[in-house]
């Protein structure tokens, strides 16, 4: 994850309320998804995004060309606006600020959960189910496995974990035990 910029915030705020105006969140939620989903896969794209002594022109010919009609015209005058004002190497945070506003206004967290194997269903949907609870908010989730845990789960809210591994518990156990010792 790169580090946070508040220009990212601000930008991420501004194409939030224009959305919001407009009537077209979803549309360019989904947009600005697959632009972060393109740059995730695409060091090419990333490194365009990215490559800050590239002339405007030659920014704005390449946007066209590759997302003219197939990013809504807000989507596409926004990363315009990006380039005019040399900021287009923020839209990677930009475009995951902009899906953590939209999900935040429809109450939904996102969430990795992370096991030392394949959790089944009812699993995820239990653990699902105590994080909601405790944040108050629908869990969208991504799962991972770790093979280097012992057993249990360590979830990931944005910058915050919550351990509920087998070696957390052995270590609270151990702090506890030796503080009463």
């Amino acid at each position: 994850m790169n580090v946070k910029h508040p220009l990212a915030q601000r930008y991420a705020q501004a194409l939030y309320e224009i959305c919001k105006e407009n009537a077209e969140i979803e549309g360019v939620y989904a947009d600005m998804t697959m632009l972060a989903e393109a740059l995730g896969v695409s060091d090419e794209l990333k490194d365009f995004v990215t490559n800050r002594a590239l002339p405007r022109s030659r920014q704005e010919a390449a946007l066209q060309a590759l997302f003219s009609k197939k990013i809504s015209d807000t989507a596409l005058l926004f990363l315009f606006f990006l380039v005019n004002k040399s900021r287009l190497h923020f839209l990677p945070q930009i475009c995951e600020r902009f899906e953590a506003m939209v999900l935040d206004s429809q109450n939904i967290i996102k969430a990795t959960i992370i096991s030392s194997m394949a959790l089944e269903a009812r699993q995820v949907d239990a653990v699902k189910k105590h994080l909601g609870s405790l944040l108050h908010k629908e869990i969208r989730e991504t799962l991972l496995v770790d093979p280097a845990l012992i057993g249990g789960v360590k979830v990931r809210v944005g910058d915050e974990i919550y351990d509920y591994t087998v070696r957390a518990q052995l270590d609270e156990f151990r702090f506890q035990f030796n503080k009463a010792a």
